[in-house]
């Protein structure tokens, strides 16, 4: 039960982090995330694909999907940085709810696209 939320997430006390751990904790989460968006990803599209007959353009559509979603990933630090650089806030606290959005929203996505495919 532990392993479901971060250390980081529920401790109290917190030690000032610095910008290289703040990367390393969202690129730790990259494996996992690209895991969960490519398995729920090949289902979605490979089930539309299966029905619609159109397989290979939605495989192809699927690594572009990817790549995009990757560098939307990359943003989540990008930014966290960003606001602790200029703004000086320390938005960490927010991290694990950036990622959770950050995980449903392309597969709801996804869902849609995959739906208004279904409907053409």
């Amino acid at each position: 039960m532990s392993n479901l939320i971060d250390n980081d997430f529920v401790r109290k006390t917190k030690k000032k982090e610095t910008r290289l751990e703040r990367i390393k904790w969202w690129e730790k989460k990259r494996i996992r995330y690209n895991l969960i968006i490519g398995t729920i990803s090949l289902i979605i599209l490979g089930t539309c694909g299966f029905v619609l007959g159109r397989f290979e353009e939605l495989i192809e559509f699927f690594f572009y999907y990817l790549f995009f979603l990757n560098c939307c990933f990359t943003l989540g630090w990008i930014v966290e940085i960003l606001v602790l650089s200029v703004f000086r806030s320390d938005i960490s606290r927010y991290r694990q709810a950036f990622y959770l959005i950050g995980l449903l929203l392309p597969i709801c996505h996804l869902l849609l696209v995959s739906f208004l495919i279904y409907l053409d």
